[in-house]
């Protein structure tokens, strides 16, 4: 997981992790930018819950395919621990590991 706040370049580093791992690249705004419409009328809690966990189950995905995967996205709240860092990790738990974290 990659994350960080907006402009800090997070997809760059990410894109350059997914190319050296080799790995498949999860980034927020490319995944679901064209899903935004769909999910406008959703609050903006189930919203962000909705795209966190897409793109944590599409690296599941690519772990059961084989692959690692890089997904890029603030993560704020999985950060700070607590329901949302554990609902992370139970995500990821059928790759194996852990998330990994490199905060921008």
């Amino acid at each position: 997981m990659v994350c960080g706040p907006a402009g800090s370049g997070k997809t760059v580093l990410a894109r350059e992790l997914a190319r050296m791992l080799p790995a498949a690249l999860l980034d927020g705004d490319a995944v679901h930018g064209p899903l935004m419409p769909l999910l406008a009328g959703a609050g903006v809690a189930d919203r962000r819950r909705a795209l966190c966990d897409g793109l944590l189950l599409g690296a599941v995905e690519a772990a059961s395919a084989g692959m690692d995967a890089v997904a890029v996205a603030p993560f704020t709240r999985e950060l700070h621990g607590g329901p949302e860092w554990e609902r992370a990790v139970e995500l990821v738990r059928p790759t194996g590991s852990p998330p990994v974290i490199i905060w921008m």
